[in-house]
């Protein structure tokens, strides 16, 4: 494994790389804001709000959205079951295993290679996720 061959990757498409983890992010607050609705980003005690919204955010990850979506709406209401069943472990996979791909790669060919075609595979899946998500109204 060669650390060298992941950071020249991750320090030379570095403008893709941050681009997919804001769109992560964005699919995951946008899900998170359409399935628990909650007003508790209005209130005064704002210390002990921000922590308790903060556990209350990070013990919803995108896998546990995605069944929450589909118990909602079994019937895929808004066509987005094939999107979050693909995004959903492409998202684990770059926020948890992309390194370790891009320094298993034999040579910085091989590197460019792989982590080429997993940013652009990665992010059309989720901008196309993205793009449903900012127009859909959950009921």
């Amino acid at each position: 494994m060669d650390f060298k061959l992941a950071q020249n990757f991750i320090n030379t498409n570095q403008e893709s790389v941050l681009e997919i983890f804001s769109t992560y992010q964005m699919i995951e607050i946008l899900l998170f804001m359409k399935l628990y609705p909650s007003d508790s980003l209005l209130t005064s005690s704002r210390d002990d709000e921000i922590n308790k919204l903060n556990k209350e955010l990070n013990s919803k990850t995108l896998r546990k959205m995605t069944i929450k979506y589909l118990e909602k709406y079994p019937q895929d209401d808004y066509g987005l079951k094939i999107l979050l069943e693909k995004v959903t472990p492409q998202r684990n996979t770059f926020m948890h295993s992309l390194w370790i791909i891009l320094s298993a790669a034999k040579n910085k060919e091989q590197a460019t290679k792989h982590g080429s075609l997993i940013l652009e595979d990665f992010k059309k899946n989720a901008n196309n996720l993205l793009d449903i998500l900012l127009k859909v109204k959950f009921d």
